[in-house]
């Protein structure tokens, strides 16, 4: 197996177990129902169980992105291998961040009432973390899929990546205009490393 056909593997792999972590959550109604802080709170904590395997999941599926990463770093050519490069870092990014969340969220919650500054402390280093490696990463990766689409003979092609960001600007637009949270609709965008690995499996010909 080819080095690409192993990172095709892992991208799609990644992006279906992401997508599925994210429609668990809209099932336990983590997300879709607005909260205040001291609802989130006892949310968590009630189904913290539950939560914890979701989250452990969804940093294996960051897992997979990040290897994905660092297998095109080494292959793509230099001025994609930045990108790569950069992708490979905002993405550890986020699994540090599920690593805090999942190892640290349960006690700091459960010590809240009496140490609030260790949640508090503990919110803050995921936050840090989480936001400038997902968002960071989603508008590089987004970036790097349109490259791959429009180039004469890039992998992804003008078809496949046309029709593909259209169905993620759809449900985006889905998301905005109905009540459908933006959460939820956004979780159409890890379609992108699905149908980018599945075309590092089966390029399309030239």
């Amino acid at each position: 197996m080819q080095h690409s056909d192993v990172a095709g593997a892992l991208l799609i792999a990644g992006g279906l177990t992401i997508l599925t972590t994210i429609a668990f959550e809209y099932q336990v109604g983590w997300i879709g129902v607005a909260r205040t802080r001291e609802e989130t709170i006892n949310f968590v904590l009630s189904e913290w169980s539950t939560l914890k395997k979701i989250w452990s999941f969804q940093m294996l599926g960051h897992g997979f992105l990040a290897l994905a990463c660092l297998i095109q770093l080494r292959e793509a050519p230099p001025h994609q291998a930045l990108i790569w490069g950069a992708l490979s870092l905002l993405t550890l990014m986020v699994i540090i961040a599920f690593g805090l969340t999942v190892g640290g969220y349960g006690p700091a919650l459960e010590a809240n009432s009496a140490q609030p500054a260790v949640f508090e402390t503990l919110r803050g280093a995921v936050r840090g973390l989480y936001s400038p490696g997902m968002y960071g990463g989603m508008a590089l990766f987004t970036s790097l899929f349109v490259l791959l689409s429009v180039r004469k003979f890039g992998i992804v092609g003008r078809l496949r990546g046309a029709t593909t960001l259209g169905a993620v600007a759809i449900c985006l637009l889905i998301g905005i205009t109905t009540p459908l949270t933006a959460k939820v609709a956004g979780a159409s965008w890890f379609l992108l490393p699905v149908v980018l690995g599945y075309s590092l499996l089966r390029p399309r010909r030239p």
